[in-house]
């Protein structure tokens, strides 16, 4: 088996990128090229592990950020490896044994030992990808991944107030508007102004402002992979989630509400419609992700819809060398807590918000 790296800022690998995703069926929304780019950090550093088999094919493919890190001992640049954003990790082809993973991880281990990459920080996706990690495997906050099943079955399993705020949504005359594949200009400009208000009501960081037209152009070119639910009062929208869309699974990714319609609560009738949706088109799972904080508010919230079906967020760190990492950081390596000490240390007080950020 033979490890490629492509190069993700070039159009010839972006170009080869897609056709390994393609050869290996890969719909996940989180590994699409254009994902990356538009919410992460575009594309400059962005490489592709790919792990082809003795024919030639792609059996593992996983992308990551490859950044310089500043004031380097010794006069040479050294690296460090992280993730993209969200859900990620390695990715398997369907007929591919997940023991294949012992092998991708030494390949890549040699390959940070060679380019003077000097850690890892991984955060994987929720399908069991950290397993044979090569790394340190710690547990990040808890997680929903919500079991479509009989849709009477999940109307039951919602706690009370869920089905009690559904019933008010309905009797004052809310109604929920799915857009699938063709997504309209009026309905895009409705979503985005409803995602913009939310963020200046929480006084979001600039990182979140994700462009309108990066993310319209994300939208028109993944038309399977994109659905934007809308609930409406009067025909007027007041609150909007842009879900995307793999073979078996939908994520919940982001959105929001018009603040003075938070009374009519129309946020619980959005995702029990968005539930049907995935219910009729034969969906496995609608992930809601966790909260800001461990099992904070938000966390709750979510838990609200699928109260039995938690998962933990795994996240993987591994230090490649560990003296430059413990020069860089000013500790003794032998008295640091890879599992416990926030990682990588040594860009505690460099690292943007978006960096530190454990789903």
């Amino acid at each position: 088996m033979n490890l490629f790296v492509l190069d993700l800022s070039t159009a010839e690998g972006q170009s080869e990128y897609r056709r390994v995703l393609q050869t290996m069926n890969v719909d996940h929304p989180y590994y699409k090229g254009e994902f990356l780019d538009t919410f992460y950090d575009g594309l400059e550093r962005a490489r592709a592990f790919v792990l082809n088999d003795d024919t030639g094919e792609a059996v593992v493919v996983m992308p990551v950020y490859i950044r310089p890190i500043e004031a380097s001992p010794g006069g040479i640049t050294y690296y460090d490896s992280i993730s993209t954003w969200g859900y990620s990790g390695p990715l398997l082809a369907n007929n591919s044994e997940i023991s294949v993973l012992c092998h991708f991880w030494s390949v890549v281990d040699r390959w940070y030992q060679e380019n003077q990459v000097i850690s890892e920080f991984i955060r994987f996706n929720l399908t069991g990808n950290h397993r044979f990690y090569s790394g340190t495997v710690v547990p990040g906050m808890h997680n929903i991944k919500g079991r479509i099943i009989e849709p009477d079955m999940i109307w039951k399993n919602y706690v009370h107030k869920v089905r009690t705020n559904i019933r008010r949504a309905r009797k004052v005359g809310l109604t929920v508007k799915i857009c699938h594949r063709t997504i309209s200009e009026e309905e895009f400009k409705a979503f985005y102004k409803i995602f913009k208000h939310t963020l200046d009501r929480n006084n979001a960081e600039t990182i979140y402002y994700h462009p309108s037209d990066k993310l319209k152009t994300f939208i028109r070119n993944n038309p399977e992979s994109c659905l934007i639910a809308l609930t409406l009062k009067d025909n007027i929208p007041i609150a909007a989630e842009l879900v995307l869309i793999s073979k078996d699974t939908i994520y919940g990714f982001i959105g929001g509400t018009l603040a003075e319609y938070f009374p009519l609560r129309p946020n619980e009738i959005l995702k029990h419609e968005v539930i049907r949706w995935a219910v009729n088109n034969k969906k496995r799972y609608y992930v809601l992700g966790g909260g800001y904080g461990y099992d904070d508010g938000i966390f709750r919230y979510k838990k609200s819809f699928f109260p039995g079906d938690i998962i933990d967020f795994q996240t993987g760190r591994k230090i490649i060398d560990q003296e430059i990492y413990s020069k860089l950081s000013g500790i003794d390596y032998l008295e640091y807590r890879i599992d416990k000490d926030f990682f990588p240390l040594y860009r505690k007080c460099r690292v943007p918000y978006k960096d530190l950020h454990l789903k």
